[in-house]
């Protein structure tokens, strides 16, 4: 009986003894600088212990690294809860710090290249539309602080009517191994320069403008309130919402639209009688464009007609 209680005695400590040699015992440091986006257990753990770590347990995933010039805090029961998740915390064993300061590895990074991405996009995006295009920073950009790895950067699309201000700013969105890290807005000053309609003298208020009253002439459309109207003189439409200066540039928000039918105008109202039309004399009660249904009123009765907008000027009865 005594032999046998001293053998059991001798395999339940060498048990104990063989759990205990298979235990890993891992010593976490106090901060860390890792490289990537990610931190990793053996970025955590004093060197010589991350040397006795397999490829898989050394890359074991602990979360994501902080941004550059940012400090992440990482415990020691946060490592054992994600240890145990995935079944090991029987196999490690923790000491050292109770909590690890974690930065990201970084590089100076010349804003300039940021500066000149921002222009180059502008330059392409405007440069086809105008004769001259001239972009400038209005100020200069501070150098960061990136993380290491390879760095991509991408502006963000802009219209052609965003960009064409004189004073804008361009985001350029920074990416690291493919990952975003910021966004950094570029101001710039642009004066984009190409031939516009202006007035020789004075133009009244309700006029529309002839070729005779209008000269070309190279100016900075970005410098503009609003779009240029087209340089075909021939081409406008519409009246002058208030009279503008001599050597002023003709805009779009300078002209009133003109519908095909204006409310209270006389218009030709058309009606079918079989194979015959007849047509009248009508006033229009508001304004309608060409396929717009409008109430008018015959000069000849009292009562209202639907009628469709057919052309400027006329109008068809509708058929119900």
């Amino acid at each position: 009986m005594i032999i046998l209680r001293t053998a059991i005695i001798f395999l339940t400590v060498l048990l104990a003894s063989l759990q205990a040699e298979a235990k890993v015992t891992l010593v976490l440091k106090t901060t860390s600088l890792v490289e990537g986006s990610r931190i990793h257990l053996a970025d955590v753990v004093k060197p010589m212990e991350a040397g006795r770590l397999d490829a898989g347990l050394s890359q074991l995933d602990l979360g994501s690294a902080p941004l550059s010039g940012y400090t992440a805090h990482l415990t020691r029961q946060e490592i054992e809860r994600l240890l145990r998740a995935q079944g090991l915390l029987g196999e490690i064993s923790l000491q050292g710090a109770d909590a690890i300061s974690i930065e990201r590895a970084s590089k100076v990074f010349d804003s300039t290249q940021i500066a000149a991405t921002a222009t180059g996009y502008l330059q392409t995006l405007l440069g086809a539309s105008v004769n001259r295009l001239e972009i400038q920073l209005t100020e200069t950009l501070p150098d960061l602080q990136l993380p290491n790895g390879k760095l991509t950067l991408k502006p963000r699309p802009l219209s052609s009517a965003q960009a064409l201000h004189h004073h804008i700013s361009v985001w350029v969105d920074i990416y690291a191994d493919g990952l975003f890290v910021r966004a950094v807005s570029v101001p710039v000053t642009v004066n984009a320069y190409r031939m516009a309609l202006l007035a020789k003298q004075a133009l009244p208020a309700g006029s529309t403008p002839t070729c005779e009253a209008l000269q070309l002439q190279e100016v900075d459309i970005a410098a503009l309130d609003s779009p240029a109207l087209s340089t075909d003189c021939q081409r406008i439409a519409g009246r002058l919402k208030r009279s503008i200066a001599g050597g002023t540039a003709l805009l779009e928000a300078h002209f009133q639209h003109t519908s095909a039918v204006s409310q209270g105008e006389n218009v030709s109202l058309q009606m079918r009688d079989g194979a015959v039309i007849l047509d009248a004399l009508a006033v229009a009660l508001k304004d309608g464009e060409i396929g717009q249904r409008i109430e008018v009123k015959p000069t000849v009765g009292t009562g209202l007609v639907v009628a469709e907008v057919i052309a400027p000027g006329v109008v068809k009865v509708v058929n119900k």
